[in-house]
């Protein structure tokens, strides 16, 4: 098996079988924020595809490449820059996760239904999934053209309300980011479905994907691991001002259980665009910043399985003993973000998964 290149419209998904082009060389990232991103140059000479079916195949935010092992869809990112260079013949291509490429500069609403004072879209008492569901549903409703080919998450009640207003001037992503700042994630899995490229959206207080599997780092696919400890965020206490400055706050802080003896680090947070319940919420949710980050790099040789097995929201229980810095015993981790080029290792970043 090795890896193969097809490329599918960005806006519904479809695959314009008569073209055809691969890359020869790449590098890629998947993350689960969605913030992924991939270089692949393309050889052109004898290439056997005519000059306007190139530049159509090629044109940015029209078609989405896609990096696939088997029927295992491990990047796909839409096109956003293009050069060419002549005496290689190669045709090189940058390209984002679908999140960051569009979700991020469109709003849920056209230029033309612009209201000063109107209200864009309420949600009340919503589970983050159905919350996610009315977002993504009002940026698809307005015509054929406004849809993606994406699945809406499932509805539901919980504890989720908002009003979002034309005068916030809000893009898409920064609804689906006030979610999460709620306590969840949020996640768009690229997949093939009768011959089309679709997304699953996926919402959890912690998204993962299969049942997990058992690893030895001393053996099997693993070639190294590189664990890093980052302590640039650990706080001992957090102030979260939302909208109003300092008319709307709320207060977090980690537990003075002495496990670690640092100085006071009390700090504060801006999150301009909520207040009340789900800004007390959004301070909640960062307590992790209370404690220093565990982040490995797992290397990985997926010959020839393929990296299925590690794809972002992956579940992986790595077995260590004798090393002198990380502890003996099974360490049940979760990848966030995988990256590669077009070989057969690929590096996962996994943390702590929860328990």
């Amino acid at each position: 098996m090795v890896w193969t290149f097809e490329f599918y419209r960005t806006q519904d998904g479809s695959h314009p079988t008569v073209y055809s082009m691969a890359a020869s060389e790449g590098q890629w990232a998947t993350r689960l924020t969605g913030r992924g991103q991939a270089q692949h140059q393309i050889p052109l000479a004898n290439s056997g595809m005519s000059y306007s079916d190139i530049r159509d195949l090629s044109t940015g935010n029209k078609y989405t490449i896609v990096q696939k092992w088997g029927s295992h869809v491990t990047y796909a990112g839409v096109i956003q820059r293009v050069w060419y260079v002549r005496s290689k013949q190669m045709l090189y291509i940058t390209s984002q996760e679908l999140r960051q490429a569009y979700m991020n500069d469109r709003m849920l609403y056209g230029v033309y239904n612009y209201e000063p004072g109107g209200t864009v879209l309420s949600v009340s008492n919503k589970s983050h999934s159905g919350a996610t569901r009315a977002v993504l549903a009002k940026a698809m409703s307005w015509d054929w053209f406004w849809e993606l080919p994406i699945d809406l998450p499932a509805d539901g009640s919980g504890g989720f309300s908002a009003s979002w207003q034309h005068s916030e001037r809000l893009k898409l992503e920064d609804h689906l980011t006030q979610i999460e700042a709620d306590g969840c994630e949020i996640n768009f899995r690229p997949y093939i479905s009768s011959g089309n490229l679709r997304y699953a959206t996926e919402v959890a207080s912690q998204v993962t994907v299969g049942s997990a599997t058992s690893l030895n780092a001393d053996g099997g696919p693993i070639i190294d691991i590189t664990p890093t400890f980052d302590y640039a965020r650990e706080m001992t206490g957090l102030l979260g001002f939302g909208k109003g400055g300092t008319g709307a706050y709320a207060y977090g802080y980690s537990p003075g259980d002495g496990s670690a003896a640092i100085g006071v680090r009390d700090s504060w947070l801006s999150f301009p665009d909520i207040d009340g319940a789900r800004l007390e919420a959004a301070v909640e949710a960062m307590d992790y910043v209370g404690y220093p980050t565990e982040q490995w790099s797992v290397d990985l040789n997926i010959w020839p399985n393929g990296p299925a097995a590690y794809a972002p929201g992956s579940l992986l229980n790595i077995s260590i003993s004798g090393d002198p810095i990380i502890p003996d015993g099974t360490h049940n981790m979760r990848v966030i973000a995988l990256h590669g080029d077009l070989g057969t290792t690929v590096t996962a970043e996994v943390q702590r998964a929860a328990a």
